[in-house]
């Protein structure tokens, strides 16, 4: 609730919030609530919600210990986030109560001077989609130990946005927090012919609240919550805290049917000029498809507003003059131009964090990404309409990344398992010449080739053909450098845009001076420095939370090796699998070329903590594996010959040397 920052005032909005009274619905705290404990993070929050036919009314009671002391440049804030297009706040009480008794309960008056209001979106374009206010109430003078008390109200009313379901009421309320609370509770009150459930899922605290239940109400409390939980790389689906779903919908077959009208193509609008997208009938309709892919990428930039909840998409046209939208209005822009050439498209809506939806309550509120499934004779394909462009073949960029997806229609809609993306769909091969033939005698000649393919080409595009060459470059060394510090590179990086194998292309040239180090006994370390990124060591032996893993994935690294005369390594292939991943090497050797294959494809999105164990030691053992040193077999002519080369100076100084002292030494025995 509270945070202490900069003491900044913003432009307010009066219509937007008010101070008043409590409304005589709020029920009073329960009698063993009245002595809060002497206790450090939230003592008390306390969130009642009224459904009506007309919205729903959410009071908010908090009481928390401040751990922060406030500074002359800076104030304690209570943080709340409206939407003004639909709520308002009214704000009850402010009271702020020192160690040692004392405090101030401020007034009406005092509490308007203190409010701040602000645009909770940075980006101008994501503001015109999400015009979300943060409301922050500046508490100077706290000190650390102090209580701090504050009540609101929000309303929301259901027929000032049509982004809502009137006469529905769905929503999802997480419990804790990153500190201990002491004491929670959650009352719900519904106007009985509404036949509201309820779903409590996640958390890792342990707590399992009190629950109360009678028709028309739900109450349910929680004491002495511990701070939620957290490991690094958690996976974005998994609930760290406690999480109460509700929801008056039976099924997600009735969601889908409420949206499904929003979705719909306008019966009056063009949305986009005849001569960009007709094509001769005689065409595939996979060209068709793709080409409207391509025309929407063109003409639309994606922004993201995960977790926005409560949206209604734009129509097409609008969409095309503004030049900018979330994927929820790409996707209808979509859909229209595909089913004005007469193409099946349907848009299907999820959720970013990749919930399943099958075991969720429905809410239409919690879909806040957008796919289309287009159809080609009996061929279905999966698109992301947000995915970078420019769109080179059918294959969506991670749509099962989503898990989950309900397609809308006003009738038979259903909720889908995504096809899983090819473990390619996501690529990145590195490819190393080398040429060490001639030992120590020269430098050593390296060549690096990075593609990237697929999404992953898509993702990192537009990054790199915005680079100089001087930045390619600097890369390029740095990446090298690593494994070969002595490396200097040769002319400069070429950058190639392959939009037609879907893929883009860097090859860079360097020189390794004396690569065999000792010449007595001479070796070389070659090491897939491209797969570090998927199997670096972790600190951690033990996990409480599943383990977050980038999917779908595959990485390659491909070296090739001319070698002098006296190295033959042995050949060998290496397998590594767990559920999560799948490793392999294999090591090949014939008439002095040697070829190392490194391969790694992820399985899975995620690691469970009962598998962590194992996982961790595969893992150590694929970063074992990167690295394979060779070196030089028995004696050798060559390196004989070579060494001497080397020393030729030093060699014809000690003969002379040896010369003197033979001479000498013999005109003494001969004295």
């Amino acid at each position: 609730m509270a945070a202490a920052t900069s003491f900044v005032a913003a432009d307010t909005a009066p219509a937007a919030w008010r101070v008043a009274p409590r409304e005589e619905w709020v029920r009073d705290l329960p009698a063993a609530t009245a002595q809060l404990p002497a206790a450090s993070g939230v003592l008390l929050h306390d969130r009642q919600i009224r459904i009506t036919a007309s919205g729903d009314d959410r009071y908010e009671h908090t009481v928390e210990r401040i751990a922060v002391a406030a500074t002359p440049e800076q104030a304690t804030q209570v943080y709340i986030v409206i939407d003004p297009r639909f709520q308002d706040l009214a704000i009850h009480s402010l009271r702020l109560t020192h160690a040692d008794g004392t405090g101030k309960t401020f007034s009406a008056s005092q509490i308007r001077e203190q409010v701040r209001v602000q645009p909770g979106e940075a980006d101008a374009h994501k503001r015109d989609l999400n015009p979300q206010l943060q409301v922050s109430i500046q508490v100077p003078g706290t000190r650390v130990g102090d209580q701090l008390e504050c009540e609101y109200t929000i309303h929301s009313v259901t027929a000032r946005f049509a982004g809502l379901v009137a006469g529905h009421y769905a929503a999802q309320w997480p419990t804790g927090g990153d500190q201990p609370v002491h004491w929670e509770r959650l009352h719900v009150t519904w106007p009985a012919a509404r036949a509201l459930r309820y779903r409590i899922v996640g958390g890792a605290s342990g707590v399992t609240p009190t629950i109360d239940t009678h028709p028309g109400e739900l109450d349910l409390q929680w004491r002495e919550q511990s701070p939620a939980a957290t490991e690094a790389d958690i996976p974005r689906w998994f609930e760290r805290r406690s999480t109460v779903e509700l929801s008056d919908f039976s099924d997600w077959m009735q969601v889908a049917a409420v949206l499904a009208p929003r979705y719909a193509r306008p019966g009056d609008a063009d949305p986009h000029p005849q001569e960009e997208l007709d094509q001769p009938t005689a065409l595939a309709t996979p060209g068709l498809i793709l080409n409207a892919v391509r025309l929407v990428q063109s003409k639309v930039h994606a922004i993201n507003l995960a977790g926005v909840g409560v949206y209604t998409p734009a129509e097409p046209a609008a969409v095309l003059q503004r030049g900018y939208g979330d994927s929820r209005d790409i996707a209808r822009l979509l859909v229209a131009l595909l089913t004005r050439v007469g193409i099946d498209a349907q848009v299907a809506l999820a959720e970013t964090r990749g919930t399943l939806l099958d075991s969720a309550l429905p809410s239409p509120f919690v879909l806040d990404a957008a796919l289309v499934v287009a159809r080609a004779g009996t061929t279905e394909y999966w698109l992301n309409p947000d995915a970078p462009g420019p769109a080179t073949q059918l294959g969506t960029t991670d749509p099962s990344d989503l898990r989950r997806a309900l397609l809308l229609a006003a009738t038979n809609a259903r909720v889908v398992a995504l096809p899983r993306a090819a473990p390619d769909s996501r690529l990145r091969v590195v490819t190393q010449q080398f040429d060490l033939r001639a030992g120590n005698t020269q430098p050593a000649a390296l060549t690096m080739t990075t593609r990237f393919r697929g999404g992953w080409a898509q993702a990192v595009r537009a990054e790199l053909l915005a680079q100089s060459p001087a930045q390619l470059q600097l890369t390029q060394i740095q990446s090298v450098a690593q494994d070969y510090a002595s490396a200097t590179a040769v002319g400069q990086v070429q950058l190639q845009d392959l939009p037609d194998a879907q893929a883009l292309q860097l090859i860079s040239h360097f020189r390794i001076p004396k690569p065999f180090a000792d010449p007595q006994q001479p070796e070389f370390n070659f090491f897939a420095e491209a797969l570090t990124e998927a199997v670096q060591p972790r600190d951690e032996p033990t996990r409480r939370f599943p383990l977050s893993l980038p999917w779908p994935l595959q990485i390659e690294e491909h070296i090739s090796a001319a070698l002098p005369a006296d190295f033959a390594p042995l050949p060998s292939r290496m397998v590594i699998e767990t559920a999560a991943f799948r490793y392999v090497r294999n090591v090949r050797f014939a008439r002095g070329a040697l070829q190392i294959d490194h391969s790694y494809v992820a399985l899975n999105d995620h690691v469970d903590p009962a598998d962590y164990p194992q996982f961790l030691q595969a893992n150590a053992q694929v970063y074992q594996a990167l690295g394979l040193t060779i070196a030089a077999q028995g004696f050798s002519w060559s390196r004989l010959l070579a060494w001497l080369g080397g020393h030729s100076l030093a060699i014809i100084a000690a003969a002379a040397v040896t010369s003197v002292v033979a001479a000498s030494w013999w005109r003494l025995r001969r004295e």
